[in-house]
């Protein structure tokens, strides 16, 4: 594993180079007040950190219902997933000691069935905030002559990375990982990522990217769950890392909402940047292509005039969303285009829909009333008339047996409270997140997902209907 003191020396040496102010907001996560991802006390305490995404648990239920059923393919990935994080685990410790991986094999699977539809493989991939190294770990193990580069500038995560990039190279025998840390603690001069071979695997801190960084040579560049933990100085080396490092074929892969609602005294303690990551790339030609609510919301961005461009505006809301100057109206496409989806899978299943709107609401009469009559069986529900509802009318809301309940209005909390006192909370314990005046409320009946999910996922043989994968095809030579 790296060196404690490599890392932090070289971070120090790049800060004291900056602005005051500058420096002591940079190259950190911003957001980590109890500093979790600078102190650990033994390797051990890492190994917790390769099922980081335990923090998105109560989105969970939701990450897998969209999910639905993996394919063969992907379950097999699972299983190579898992066991290479055995392994790993075991680096670190012998006492067997695991974390709990199935939150970060779900929104791993989420990411690349996203990104795969947009881009082929093999590809050249930057990861900005790359976190446990997930995104490389995948990126191998779905083709190993991908070209990965993992950037990050807290302690805890990088020394992750290094220790699983280093894996790879151990356990297939090619040594095609470069930490750039070791070359510049031996006084080597520094590799040219420009001249990688296929497989190669770079490892940089975020002070060292921007003047390492080939221009216009990223096929795929991820920034996930990261907009709003960096400072806003860690933004901006951000922004310029897609502007420089994007291909003009390829795409910027940015889960998480593209906006802070209020970005001030979050935890009570740091107020957030309120930079927008979709003006700011619109300045320097890069505009959004593709968002979808999965779960969390996701939009990928794609150069003026690739041919990615060129596709989005082939739609009326590919068109809208190219044009988008803003997060929220990136996040407003995305909302109506992931409802008018989920509507349609609800008729297709003849689904019984109850909607409860307040009377004119804009978006339910645009984006919902009209599908309405495509479902099994629909009932509408004014406002005024739900929130008043006596003994004889709840019964009858009961009574209609929903499969879906659609809420929409300005006091959507309050409607929430209602439908779930009315109608129980577990009878419908799964609620669609969207940036929009609306919720989807799902009734415990239309749960569905795959039963690997059920149960913690520790070893290769917790994933159900997988083999357990032998070494050679989890490292191959």
């Amino acid at each position: 594993m790296i060196d404690k003191t490599v890392f932090q020396t070289s971070r120090d040496v790049a800060r004291s180079r900056l602005p005051a102010d500058e420096a002591s907001a940079s190259f950190g996560y911003y957001i980590d007040i109890p500093n979790h991802w600078e102190t650990y006390r033994s390797p051990a305490e890492l190994i917790s950190w390769f099922g980081i995404h335990v923090t998105h648990i109560a989105q969970f239920p939701e990450l897998i219902q969209n999910l639905g059923e993996p394919s063969a393919g992907e379950l097999d990935w699972a299983a190579r997933y898992v066991a290479f994080f055995d392994a790993a685990s075991q680096l670190l410790s012998t006492t067997g000691t695991r974390a709990d991986l199935r939150y970060d094999i779900a929104e791993t699977l989420s990411d690349w069935r996203t990104i795969t539809k947009l881009q082929a493989l093999p590809a050249r991939i930057l990861d900005f905030g790359a976190g446990c190294a997930r995104q490389g770990v995948s990126a191998f193990l779905r083709d190993p002559d991908n070209i990965y580069t993992a950037v990050d500038s807290t302690l805890a995560a990088y020394t992750l990375q290094n220790l699983v990039l280093s894996l790879i190279d151990t356990m297939t025998g090619r040594y095609n990982t470069v930490d750039f840390l070791d070359y510049e603690a031996a006084g080597n001069a520094m590799p040219r990522i420009a001249d990688a071979r296929a497989g190669s695997r770079f490892h940089l801190p975020v002070w060292l990217i921007e003047q390492h960084l080939p221009e216009r040579f990223y096929d795929v560049i991820l920034a996930s769950h990261v907009l709003y933990e960096l400072s806003g100085y860690d933004f901006m080396r951000l922004v310029r890392c897609i502007d420089r490092g994007l291909a003009d074929e390829g795409v910027a892969y940015i889960r998480g909402e593209l906006f802070a609602v209020d970005p001030r005294d979050f935890l009570d303690t740091v107020d957030l940047h309120s930079n927008e990551i979709v003006a700011l790339l619109r300045e320097r030609g890069i505009v959004p292509i593709h968002s979808e609510y999965e779960t969390f919301l996701t939009t990928m961005f794609a150069r003026e005039g690739s041919a990615l461009h060129r596709a989005a505006l082939g739609s009326e809301s590919g068109t809208r969303l190219t044009a988008a100057r803003r997060g929220r109206d990136v996040a407003l496409v995305a909302g109506e285009n992931t409802i008018g989806a989920r509507l349609a899978s609800f008729a297709a299943e003849h689904y019984r829909v109850l909607a409860v709107a307040d009377d004119g609401e804009p978006f339910f009469e645009q984006n919902v009333r009209p599908s309405l009559w495509k479902m099994g069986m629909s009932r509408i529900v004014g406002t005024d008339e739900f929130v008043n509802a006596d003994a004889g009318f709840e019964r009858e809301i009961r009574e209609f047996d929903a499969d879906v309940v659609i809420l929409c209005g300005q006091d959507i909390v309050r409607l929430e409270g209602i439908a779930y006192k009315i109608l129980g909370k577990e009878q419908f314990p799964l609620r669609f997140h969207h940036y929009l005046p609306i919720f989807v409320l799902l009734r415990d009946r239309r749960l569905r997902h795959h039963r690997m999910f059920d149960s913690l996922i520790l070893r290769p043989d917790d994933v159900p209907g997988a083999d357990r994968p032998l070494p050679d095809k989890v490292f191959p030579n």
